[in-house]
């Protein structure tokens, strides 16, 4: 881009003249003056780049006119790179006024003040537009050698600011396109994680499943036998309510199993028991603890702790933090984990704790850390807690490392309620 269109804006059309004969090329003296100065500076029969240059001139007698012709050049995308202005020209606005009208519509209009020496002054002109690399000055009379170089300069500089606003632009874009592949990556890697999750719980899975199932199966066959021998009400009963229990047990499965594979991050903040959430999580993996002769523990709270939260998403992180867990009391001699749940004031604490003996500051340092995992190759995707912290933080609340403790403890600390977040944090 080469934009060599400059406004020269002045109400003596002699000036007008002037210009055209130092930036057009018309007049003999300008020209040697050149000349001149190119033999001295690149020898015998070279001449300057600068006597080869074609600007572009077009002019105004008045502010409310070179504010129009600005703002029509740069509707047709033509744009002028440089203003040659004059302070004093009644009686419409004078030169600073009819810059900042332009400023306000083109801002990246580079501008040469012309001022006589009884004129605004460079404090008066700073007090008007601060302290800016955008306008210089020019005191009349002006050399026309200083003319052309301001010109050269000048629109050279606007068509760097130019390359530099497209430049930005266009790594701009590519940074958002380089983000949207990476949530995309990510969103697919979480996915990939919870698969993988899915595939490690399904035998536990098939073994809750199939218990209760046997169950319903085995009282069926007793109901059967019941009604074929002897038609008793209360037996009857009894049998129809083991059904109904183990039914409920599996549904509860089914219903944690559905909020594992949603991602939930859509859903509405709903008041929700904590206990009831982390019952659910537990309807999808204890039997993996329980088979592999893990000790499984909820410390339950007293009172019933309603939680504003997207439930989904909190099953999600106790699964996650459960299945560290497991695989952390792998080589230990005690093998245990324990959930607990306190409420303090208006928020609620959970503690995980596991029978390891804690995480070394190194790597706590990493831990959280995208794609981290200190598990073997093809047992994680290093991306559970990342996300597990990331889903904490946007309710408002913290999961940290419990190093007072002397086994590894993860705690999550939840706000009962996000309106009382909001409410602090107003104040």
């Amino acid at each position: 881009m080469n934009n060599r269109r400059i406004l020269v804006v002045d109400d003596n059309p002699s000036l007008h003249e002037d210009f055209k004969k130092i930036l057009i090329g018309n007049s003999g003296i300008s020209n040697e003056l050149l000349k001149a100065s190119a033999k001295e500076l690149f020898g015998e029969g070279k001449s300057s780049p600068v006597t080869k240059l074609k600007f572009d001139l077009d002019f105004a007698s008045q502010g409310e006119e070179a504010f129009d012709k600005a703002l029509s050049a740069h509707k047709e995308n033509k744009p002028y790179a440089l203003i040659f202005m004059d302070v004093r020209m009644p009686p419409g606005w004078d030169g600073i006024m009819t810059i900042k009208k332009i400023w306000e519509e083109v801002p990246q209009t580079e501008v040469v003040i012309c001022t006589a020496f009884s004129d605004y002054s460079l404090d008066e002109v700073i007090i008007q537009f601060g302290i800016s690399d955008r306008f210089l000055f020019l005191k009349k009379p002006f050399d026309s050698v200083e003319v052309q170089q301001l010109a050269l300069a000048l629109t050279a500089k606007w068509d760097l600011g130019q390359f530099n606003r497209l430049y930005l632009e266009n790594l701009e874009a590519l940074v958002e396109e380089k983000i949207k592949e990476v949530e995309t990556e990510r969103a697919r890697s979480i996915q990939g994680s919870k698969l993988a999750a899915l595939g490690e719980m399904a035998v536990g899975i098939a073994h809750e499943i199939n218990n209760p199932l046997a169950i319903i199966q085995a009282n069926v066959d007793f109901m059967k036998d019941v009604v074929e021998k002897e038609f008793d009400k209360t037996t009857l009963l009894k049998i129809a309510n083991k059904i109904e229990e183990t039914t409920t047990r599996v549904a509860k499965i089914i219903k944690g199993l559905r909020s594992f594979a949603s991602s939930g991050e859509n859903d509405p903040f709903e008041s929700m028991s904590i206990e009831q959430t982390i019952l659910e999580t537990l309807g999808i993996c204890s039997e993996k603890f329980k088979i592999n002769d893990i000790g499984l523990s909820f410390e339950k709270p007293k009172n019933k702790v309603l939680v504003e939260c997207r439930q989904t998403q909190l099953v999600q992180v106790f699964l996650n933090l459960l299945n560290n867990a497991y695989d952390a009391v792998q080589e230990c001699q005690e093998k245990w984990v324990k959930i607990e749940v306190k409420e303090k004031n208006d928020a609620v604490e959970i503690g995980i704790t596991d029978s390891g003996k804690g995480i070394s500051p190194e790597l706590q340092k990493k831990l959280f850390s995208p794609f981290f995992t200190t598990k073997g190759v093809g047992k994680g995707t290093g991306l559970g807690l990342s996300v597990s912290r990331g889903i904490i933080t946007e309710h408002n609340g913290t999961l940290l490392i419990d190093n007072s403790c002397s086994h590894t403890k993860f705690v999550i600390h939840l706000p009962l309620k996000q309106s009382t977040v909001d409410q602090k944090r107003a104040v």
